[in-house]
Parts: C-alpha cells; sequence; structure tokens
C-alpha cells in the first residue's frame, strides 16, 4: 500500500518551463525574476512594497532586526506554532515571551497577551496558525510592532492591514512555494527598502554585519507560476475540505474555529479523545494514510516552562492531528483518507 502523504507541493509543466527559461538566460541568480515576484505578492496582497529572502525564518528575523528588536527586549509569541518564530527572537538575543493560546481558534489568547504587557515589550509575532484568521485588532497596542506571519495563510484576504509587516513563507508544504523561499511585505516603503539593503552583504560602502539572504531568480521563476495558481489553489483546498466535513462534523470529530475573520484551509484538523492520538496516527499510517501532530513541539517545552501555565496549548497538542489536505491531493486519495477514517472511528476509539 503506497503512502498518502501529509503534505506534496503541485508543480508541474508550467513550474518546469520557468526555470528552463531562467537557466536558458545564464543568470540565475537574484535578479529581474525576484523584483517581478516581490511586485507580484505586493500586489496580490495590497502592499506597497515586498522584500524577497532565501526563507520565512529570515524574513521573521530581518523585521525584527530593522525594527530594532535586540538584547533586552521582549517579543510574544504563542505557545502552539512552528519554532521558527523562537530562533528568529533568539537570533536576536531578544526574550521570548511565551503565550498560551485560545480554545476557539488555536491562535495566539489575546487577553492572556493583555496580562503579558510590559516596559520590555516590543513587538509580538502573530502567526496564522492553519490559515486561521483571528480578529487581529485584539492584538494591537501602542508603543508595539505587529507582525502578522502568514507563513500558512497565503490567500487569505483579512489580512497585511494593521500590522507593522507581513510575513510568508514558500517552503515545499506551504500555500505556495518556490522550494524554499520567504517574503516581507509591507506599506512603509522605507523598512522594505532597509531590508533590502540589509540582505546582501557585497558592494557596501560601510561596513557592518552582513549576511547573503537572496532568493535565487530560480525559484523567483517557481514563485510566479504558483502565485498566479492561488485562487485555484483555494479553491481545491476549500473543496477536499468539504468533503472531509461530510464525514467528520457528523461525529463532531472535526476542529472547527470561532470568533474569527477568515479561514484558508492549510490544515484539515481532527479532535481526538483524550490519550488517542498516538494510537490513532498509527493507525492512519496502518491504512496508509500519513497524519500528524500539525505542531511538533510547544514552545514552552523548548524552553523548559511548566505545562501547567499552558493549559491550552497542552490540551490541544494532545488531541489535535492533521490530515492531509492540499492541491496535488488527488480525488482517489480524498477518498482513501475518509475510508481510514471511517474504519478508524467506527469502532470505540
Amino acid at each position: 500500500m503506497s503512502l498518502v502523504p501529509h503534505s506534496r507541493p503541485l508543480v508541474g509543466e508550467e513550474e518546469e518551463r520557468a526555470v528552463k527559461r531562467v537557466i536558458h538566460s545564464g543568470y540565475i541568480a537574484q535578479g529581474n525574476e525576484v523584483e517581478k515576484l516581490e511586485k507580484e505578492i505586493a500586489r496580490l496582497t495590497s502592499n506597497k512594497s515586498a522584500c524577497a529572502v532565501c526563507n520565512g525564518t529570515t524574513a521573521l528575523k530581518l523585521i525584527l532586526q530593522i525594527l530594532g528588536v535586540g538584547k533586552g527586549d521582549e517579543v510574544v509569541l504563542p505557545d502552539y506554532t512552528c519554532t521558527a518564530l523562537l530562533y528568529a527572537v533568539r537570533a536576536l538575543q531578544a526574550k521570548p515571551r511565551i503565550i498560551d493560546i485560545s480554545s476557539s481558534h488555536l491562535q495566539l489568547d489575546a487577553e492572556k497577551f493583555q496580562a503579558f504587557l510590559s516596559p520590555h515589550l516590543k513587538a509580538v509575532i502573530l502567526p496564522y496558525m492553519f490559515g486561521i484568521i483571528p480578529r487581529v485588532e485584539l492584538y494591537q497596542r501602542e508603543g508595539i510592532y505587529l507582525v502578522e506571519d502568514a507563513a500558512q495563510a497565503f490567500g487569505a484576504k483579512q489580512i497585511g492591514r494593521k500590522g507593522i509587516a507581513l510575513i510568508y513563507s514558500f517552503y515545499a508544504t506551504k500555500m505556495i512555494t518556490t522550494g524554499e523561499g520567504g517574503m516581507i511585505c509591507g506599506n512603509d516603503i522605507s523598512i522594505i527598502e532597509r531590508i533590502k539593503e540589509l540582505r546582501e552583504y557585497d558592494k557596501k560602502d560601510e561596513y557592518s554585519l552582513r549576511f547573503n539572504y537572496k532568493m535565487t531568480d530560480i525559484q523567483a521563476a517557481i514563485g510566479l507560476v504558483q502565485a498566479g495558481k492561488i485562487a485555484g489553489f483555494v479553491e481545491r483546498r476549500k473543496k477536499i475540505q468539504e468533503y472531509y466535513d461530510d464525514f467528520f462534523l457528523a461525529r463532531d470529530l472535526a476542529f472547527k474555529p470561532s470568533n474569527i475573520e477568515e479561514w484558508i484551509p492549510y490544515r484539515y484538523l481532527v479532535k481526538l479523545p483524550p490519550g488517542t492520538l498516538d494510537r490513532i496516527e498509527k493507525e492512519y499510517r496502518a491504512q496508509g494514510i500519513d497524519a500528524k501532530r500539525p505542531v511538533f513541539q510547544l514552545l514552552h517545552r523548548y524552553l523548559k516552562l511548566p505545562d501547567n501555565l499552558y493549559p491550552e496549548s497542552v490540551k490541544y497538542y494532545d488531541s489535535i492531528l492533521s490530515l492531509p489536505l492540499y492541491p496535488a491531493l488527488k480525488d482517489g486519495e480524498v477518498e482513501q483518507v475518509v475510508e481510514a477514517s471511517r474504519k478508524i472511528f467506527e469502532k470505540k476509539c
């Protein structure tokens, strides 16, 4: 039995032709294709400017660096998220302030965020985990930078208007891909231009610590094709979600967020009875389905903070399983996921 992968990019002949065109041009490093992609992503996200970089983690680090975040400053992060956020903060010797999530939408708990306000708090990173967009205004505070991390929410409409910057990742499993890659979008053109100045190290009049953070034209060519497909990608994801809903909603197994602005279905989240996740994950694999925890580890556990400070994160870490949901998923594979689910859940968990 072949395994239905948890994630898989949808790339084909159009992307292949775009890469060949760049290769045959003789210019494959950062150049015109990167500039075109920056303009296209800025247009699609209704931002004035954008800067392409080598990955999403770097995008987070660079925006924080430009905003002046450094040693002694605090940055709020939700507990139930990707470790990239933690790495970006620690790379600048800033202090991550880890906050529990809300049970209504699995995003940063706005009320608990309020309790963490301090004179040292300089920024909050709001990742739209699983494509779920909460009410962003709840996280706006005067004097505190709001960075919107839309790595899992490209294609969403209700984002990029209230934060200082909008961050994307174009890793292979994201909404669109360039293989590896990231983007920083914003309406303050001066900030984006300063980031562009930082992403390159060569031919500078003044010496300062710099690194090569560039994207290549090969990657950007793929990204331009992918960006043109985003509407179809989102539509396909929603159709798969609806198909799954017919099975999981009837059995009260689907996690459905509330008190939100928008939801782009990046993951299909199944809520399980306590103590069953590991076993059910193995049962899916035995049925040929790669189902996973959607978050590898909670941030507070990396920092060795006590579980009792993060009850909602711990609860959902132990009870939410993610099923395959992506545009490359074939109809037969969607049916295979549902059939496997029927065999697993129509017996006592």
